[in-house]
């Protein structure tokens, strides 16, 4: 099990309530990234996350994951969820659908979040990737994954 650390470059914070505000981080594959770390592959047992890329106490109401394939073999084979520690899907559910391409372009994609703690008041602010699936070959750029949260 490798656990990876995703960089945020927005951290989601306080202000008027009601008042969506954009939360950003991204995990670089294929190459090493600016702490030397070098993600060159993703299996079931491995997780990337964002501590604390949001306060508690609150709500995230939509998001999304995008960038590189991060699987770029002519047949994919990764899948990926998001969620907390208290739970693993809550923001994005695995459709079974591979991360990559089947025709191995190496072209953007996005998943739009869709699991069951979306709009509920969370206490952790750290938000987990796992894979389901293994990658079969790993892409090589910038995942991203954006929240748009709000306080509560």
């Amino acid at each position: 099990m490798t656990a990876y650390a995703g960089f945020i470059t927005t951290k989601g914070r306080s202000g008027e309530l009601g008042s969506p505000r954009k939360a950003l981080g991204y995990i670089t594959l294929g190459a090493a990234d600016a702490n030397g770390t070098t993600v060159s592959t993703l299996a079931t047992t491995d997780t990337i996350t964002w501590t604390n890329i949001i306060p508690g106490k609150f709500k995230v109401i939509g998001g999304a994951i995008w960038g590189v394939e991060p699987d770029v073999h002519a047949t994919p084979t990764g899948t990926l969820k998001i969620g907390n520690s208290d739970d693993d899907d809550g923001y994005l559910v695995t459709t079974g659908e591979a991360v990559g391409l089947s025709n191995s372009l190496a072209e953007a994609w996005v998943r739009k979040f869709d699991g069951a703690l979306l709009g509920t008041t969370i206490s952790n602010g750290s938000i987990v990737l796992t894979p389901v699936a293994n990658v079969a070959t790993i892409g090589s750029g910038k995942i991203w994954i954006e929240l748009e949260v709000e306080g509560v």
